[in-house]
């Protein structure tokens, strides 16, 4: 096998939404529980839980040929097995490692167990096919993974009975691979052991991707939670009373991205909020019941590589001009629009425009009916997208802007602004 460069300085721009295990119940660890289940004693423990959990957990990543006979090597995020050949984890983790393909020639897409190290090789991609990339909220945000070898543990899905309960309040758990952890403890396939990190919360709200419904156990599409999960956690299973509620998927995370001396990739990550996101089990389940019937074939991995696209991508990085007719490498400008939500006034319909220099530094504008307000943020190495607006005579609260960056030039994601109330969804395309 060629040797190894785990942090090689290269910058891949996979496509994963921005905005970014388990089992068990309250044992007196973590949050207090209160659910019907609780209350009746029938739920393990957290240290029970966590038994069942983590030799369920895997870390995926690819491996992609950097040159001279080296191999360099990408987290992506997380997974947990819930049959003999099967992974569950988002759409979003499931279409970084496709689009990896469309950057560097991936050699394997891989999951790595938890506290073994045992090395499985990824075959085939199923992304649910409602799910749409940039909205990991309002669209079924999860994907399968089929797996060349076997494996001998894995979780169960709770069934509509098992989740009809299930209120805010109520204890969850979850084992992952965040990517802050990445930093201190990086997984390399055939070289580390790594080592899943045990999360304990609570459900804070039962979402529905419709906003103007009477939420109940009929309609929930998210379960909002508050495990202290990062980038990296997702596609970890979000657990209670023993079963598969939720696939941890989106946070509200502002990521910093930089380069270090040695032209390695270094990010830093601060939490804009305490309240993260699930998909609900249910979509899940209709995933799996697409691939047990053979009605959805997925793609196969590792992804081809596709020399036109990145050559292209390397192309465009020179697109961009400083205003003197010379070229600024690495820069890339957007154009884009915020749709307010029916029945919102029309003056928070507004435009923007912004950059990103080839460190994922983001500065532009948005034009309000109001006036002008200044853009800056981050995008990150698998094209997670943060940026926040901000007048110059701080007269007005600024909003956020979570999103996705695309190869092929699309970015996507949600408006916030939590002072006036207002959500929606913003697009934008490369100039």
């Amino acid at each position: 096998m060629p040797s190894i460069n785990a942090r090689a300085g290269v910058f891949l721009s996979f496509v994963t939404v921005a905005l970014v295990g388990a089992a068990g119940c309250n044992s007196g660890v973590g949050p207090a529980a209160g659910s019907p289940s609780n209350r009746s004693g029938s739920c393990p423990n957290a240290q029970d839980t966590f038994s069942k959990m983590l030799p369920t957990t895997y870390a995926i990543g690819v491996a992609y040929e950097l040159g001279n006979n080296e191999l360099g090597y990408y987290s992506v995020g997380t997974a947990f097995a819930i049959d003999r050949r099967l992974l569950a984890t988002n759409g979003h983790v499931a279409r970084g490692v496709l689009d990896a393909g469309k950057q560097v020639r991936v050699v394997q897409a891989y999951a790595v167990q938890h506290g073994t190290g045992q090395v499985l090789e990824l075959t085939r991609a199923l992304i649910h096919p409602d799910y749409q990339t940039g909205k990991s909220t309002s669209t079924p945000d999860v994907a399968l993974f089929t797996t060349k070898e076997e494996m001998t543990e894995w979780l169960d899905l709770a069934t509509e009975e098992d989740v009809a309960d299930i209120q805010p309040g109520d204890a969850v758990y979850a084992t992952s691979f965040p990517g802050d952890v990445e930093k201190v403890a990086p997984v390399i396939p055939g070289q580390t052991v790594p080592q899943a990190t045990a999360l304990t919360g609570a459900i804070t709200a039962l979402r529905s991707y419709q906003q103007d419904v009477l939420v109940d156990a009929t309609n929930t599409d998210i379960i909002q939670h508050q495990l202290p999960t990062s980038a990296g956690a997702s596609g970890s299973a979000i657990v209670h009373c023993g079963k598969v509620i939720a696939a941890n998927n989106a946070g509200t995370v502002k990521v910093i991205v930089s380069i270090d001396e040695n032209g390695n990739l270094k990010q830093d990550r601060t939490t804009v909020a305490d309240n993260n996101f699930g998909v609900h089990v249910f979509h899940l389940d209709y995933l799996v019941g697409l691939f047990r019937d053979n009605a959805l074939q997925g793609e196969a991995l590792p992804p081809a590589f596709d020399e036109q696209q990145a050559n292209q991508n390397n192309a465009d990085e020179g697109d961009a001009t400083d205003g003197q007719g010379q070229a600024q490498q690495g820069v890339a400008a957007f154009a884009g629009t915020y749709d307010a939500h029916v029945g919102d006034p029309d003056d928070l319909v507004h435009d923007f425009v912004f950059t990103v220099s080839s460190e994922g530094n983001i500065t532009g504008t948005a034009s309000w009916a109001n006036g002008d307000f200044s853009l800056a943020g981050q995008v990150d190495a698998t094209g997670n997208l943060y940026m926040a607006d901000s007048d110059a005579q701080g007269e007005f609260a600024g909003g956020e802007y979570y999103g996705t960056v695309t190869v092929n030039g699309q970015a996507s994601g949600t408006y916030e602004d939590q002072y006036a109330m207002m959500q929606g969804n913003w697009t934008a395309t490369r100039q």
